[in-house]
């Protein structure tokens, strides 16, 4: 697996951009490709957080577990041996419980996992023992294939999901409510 780290464009001028290429893998990971059963380690989510990228792999089991894996690699150009500091369950639907995007807010205190249709807030963590957060469920009451999360500040998160059978290609703004920041 790698991760391409790339400049600030803003910073970065010209039109040639070098990419530090991050590499690593899942010292859990035996088989190549793992059974049907040990589909665990494809990843899409993952953010960066002081000097690290904390990546959530996408449960593709069968059957489907609803298990998520928790993993840190330095953000320095290298080859690393990725670091598990944890599995959370999320739930058990294949449809809507598969970890596609995560984000952490500007002030470090919140984490959000998104899958197809599902936002899980994760509050009162410490980043190497994330599991034992507070885990909140929200059901955003749509089920495209919604794939990339961000924060625009402490609350606001911005959702975006891919055109498929002709639905999707949507950008949708989500406000965490006090509630849930608790």
């Amino acid at each position: 697996m790698a991760i391409l780290k790339l400049p600030n464009p803003e910073i970065e001028k010209g039109n040639k951009i070098n990419a530090k290429f991050i590499r690593f893998n899942y010292p859990e990971q035996q088989e190549f490709p793992p059974r049907r059963s040990e589909l665990l380690y494809d990843a899409e989510a993952f953010f960066h957080h002081a000097g690290h990228l904390y990546i959530f792999t996408k449960n593709r089991t069968n059957p489907f577990t609803g298990e998520t894996l928790i993993y840190t690699v330095p953000d320095k150009k290298g080859n690393y041996e990725a670091k598990l500091i944890g599995k959370i369950n999320l739930c058990d639907d294949w449809d809507t419980c598969r970890v596609t995007s995560a984000a952490i807010s500007p002030d470090g205190k919140t984490i959000v996992l998104l899958s197809y249709g599902k936002l899980w807030v994760i509050t009162n963590f410490s980043m190497d023992a994330l599991p034992k957060g507070s885990i909140k469920e929200i059901d955003l009451g749509i089920r495209t294939q919604l794939e990339s999360v961000c924060f625009t500040n402490n609350k606001t998160l911005l959702l975006s999901d891919e055109v498929r059978e002709g639905t999707g290609g949507n950008l949708y703004s989500y406000t965490l409510s006090d509630l849930i920041k608790k």
